[in-house]
């Protein structure tokens, strides 16, 4: 018996001698010379790093092959501190690579997009991440030229935990594309990311996402956008834009963004457990917009919208009769179930009828096909003030099925649609924007209908199979929400409470020393003053943040004059 354990033992101990442990690499890097080199020498669980400082005109191709246990990571030597400047851009080919830290500033990109998880049409990213990263204020010098942000190809591949803000040209800042079998089914992720204000663009290509395209609107997509804060995207009417079929949209904020989630193309979207926050002041703030087949919209707040139609809390589109796949899609087999409406705009259907213009329209524009199978049952609204109107129907609700939803409206007589039914109950603060009932609601009898069992959490993740009610909530949250906390989305290095708490200054400067230490303390958007007519460098000026240099007199431009060293 001692014989056979020390002959184990003596085998193991010669096993273990021949077992040779990773050698994993950390490359340094303090240019874009050493660094292709460091690309092409990388191996799995190799880290490239960085340098920290100004790396201006870089195009970086980050190709490699790393492994789901050994990655191949590409990162700054100090998160934050590694500003990606000038005419740059990252492109991303493989599998299972990480980029994280890096901050895009100062400068656009020279192709269509900032960050693309693709080299070429041929090299693609797969199980690749962008991580603790920001781009921010990252525009092509014209705002009629187009690009990207962050375009997704490939498969599995994720942007996760940066800050977004700031894009004022046209084109998407975040796209998913689908063209080639390499880039369907690709299961992708969009998490705990801070999208920052976007300006209105005027027209349309200025969503904030946009999920395929209608060429491709009828791919299996299985995108997956969850814990993101929407922080004033006001680019275009469509906040985000579904144009793929199966994709999930889960547990984000929506505040005060002038558009809608809106299922533009594509089918089977499930929308479930969102917060959309608005502005009594303004119209333009919308809800969900739905088109297409199968969608679920379950388990959602809404508060303080005031948006008409096409920017209403809920939207249900009219589709065109045989619609191309650019066009509109009639609305079947869809569910909207479960959700909670506080002082909010009247519902509408059959948005987008034009029946009546049919005499001068060709009839491949006619929406005429009204929504049909469709459920919305289980849901609560709140009027503060009561409203005449609850729904608005631009055609026959013939094929909208109301069930058991339940409304406040101050007891002020409303058009009576059956299934909606006036009840008496309150509501109270739980934290800021966000109200909920006061007490249980009992009644009515909720509708069961196909496949509502699946329905098992409401907003704040409470289970509804033991305890069950109208609207998103049943039940307050385990833990405290803190909704309004945007250190929870982003980086770890960058806050968006700090960018957007900060008011810029605007400096007078009137001599060159004076220019230097500003440029020094000043923040990113602050804007220095030129006061003097010359100013005179020996040494160059180094800029790593978002300012505005001008003449303090627009008709006598002020010189910067180098005379150093070339």
């Amino acid at each position: 018996m001692m014989k056979t354990s020390l002959l184990a033992i003596s085998a193991a101990l010669l096993l273990l001698s021949f077992t040779k442990i990773p050698d994993y690499q950390d490359f340094y890097v303090k240019n874009i010379a050493e660094l292709n080199a460091a690309i092409g020498s990388a191996s799995p669980g190799d880290e490239i790093i960085m340098a920290n400082g100004e790396w201006k005109n870089v195009q970086i191709k980050f190709v490699g092959y790393g492994t789901e246990e050994h990655p191949i990571t590409l990162k700054a030597e100090t998160a934050g501190k590694v500003f990606i400047s000038g005419v740059s851009d990252l492109k991303f080919g493989g599998d299972y690579l990480v980029v994280s830290g890096l901050y895009f500033t100062n400068g656009y990109s020279p192709s269509d997009a900032v960050v693309e998880f693709a080299i070429n049409k041929d090299t693609v990213a797969n199980h690749s991440k962008l991580t603790n990263s920001v781009i921010l204020d990252y525009n092509k010098p014209q705002k009629n030229q187009t690009d990207l942000w962050v375009l997704f190809h490939g498969r599995h591949n994720e942007l996760e935990g940066c800050y977004i803000a700031g894009k004022a040209n046209r084109g998407p800042t975040v796209r998913i594309d689908l063209a080639g079998n390499h880039s369907i089914k690709n299961y992708h992720k969009i998490t705990n990311n801070y999208f920052g204000p976007r300006p209105p663009k005027g027209g349309p290509s200025a969503e904030t996402i946009q999920l395929g395209n209608s060429y491709t609107s009828m791919a299996p997509s299985y995108t997956l956008v969850q814990h993101n804060f929407f922080d004033r995207c006001n680019g275009e009417v469509e906040v985000i834009s579904s144009k793929t079929n199966f994709n999930e949209f889960r547990n984000n904020v929506f505040y005060k963004s002038e558009g809608s989630v809106v299922t533009r193309h594509g089918n089977y979207c499930i929308i479930d457990g969102n917060y959309f926050i608005g502005d009594k002041n303004s119209e333009q703030i919308g809800g969900v917009r739905l088109i297409g087949t199968g969608h679920w919209v379950t388990n959602n707040y809404f508060f303080d919208l005031k948006g008409d139609t096409f920017r209403s809390p809920l939207a249900i589109m009219n589709g065109i009769k045989k619609s191309p796949l650019n066009r509109y899609i009639q609305v079947t087999d869809v569910v909207v179930a479960y959700n909670s409406y506080i002082d909010c705009s009247p519902w509408q259907f059959s948005v987008g009828s034009n029946v009546d213009q049919k005499d001068i329209l060709p009839a491949s524009e006619i929406r005429s096909e009204r929504p049909i199978r469709t459920i919305v049952a289980n849901n609560l609204i709140y009027n503060d003030k009561g409203v005449e109107q609850v729904v608005i129907a631009h055609d026959s609700l013939d094929g909208i099925d109301f069930e058991s939803n339940i409304i406040n409206n101050q007891g002020v007589s409303f058009d009576k649609i059956s299934g909606i039914e006036a009840e008496d109950f309150s509501i109270s603060e739980l934290e800021e924007n966000v109200w909920i009932p006061s007490a249980d609601l009992s009644s009515p009898e909720l509708y069961n209908g196909f496949e509502f069992d699946l329905i098992k959490k409401d907003l704040f993740g409470n289970s509804r199979e033991e305890k069950n009610e109208v609207g998103a909530v049943v039940g307050k949250p385990a833990e405290k929400l803190n909704l309004m906390d945007l250190s929870q989305y982003g980086p770890d290095w960058y806050s968006p409470n700090s960018a957007n708490d900060y008011v810029p200054k605007t400096y007078s400067v009137s001599s060159t020393s004076k220019l230097v230490s500003t440029l020094q303390k000043a923040k990113n958007g602050d804007t220095i003053v030129l006061t003097s007519s010359k100013y005179k460098l020996k040494t160059s000026l180094k800029i790593d943040k978002m300012l505005t240099i001008r003449s303090a007199d627009v008709n006598n431009k002020a010189i910067i004059q180098y005379n150093g060293a070339p």
